[in-house]
């Protein structure tokens, strides 16, 4: 390690809190991790090139179906 620097993780402690899970109740939750893996997978796998070859713009539905 290099003179005059810390390391990131020196010195710390985890602190500990207690909690009653009988009292806790989460209010307005939203689900975000679909939306974000379909996204996710969409640019992965290059399917939104894919799609845009496949199916011409302003058709719904795949030629031969």
């Amino acid at each position: 390690m290099e003179r005059g620097k810390s390391d990131f993780f020196d010195d710390v402690r985890p602190s500990w809190v207690e909690v009653d899970v009988k009292r806790v109740r989460v209010e307005n939750r939203r689900d975000f991790g679909g939306p974000w893996l379909g996204l996710q997978l969409i640019e992965q796998l290059g399917l939104k090139d894919f799609f845009q070859g496949a199916m011409p713009a302003g058709q719904k539905t795949f030629p031969g179906r």
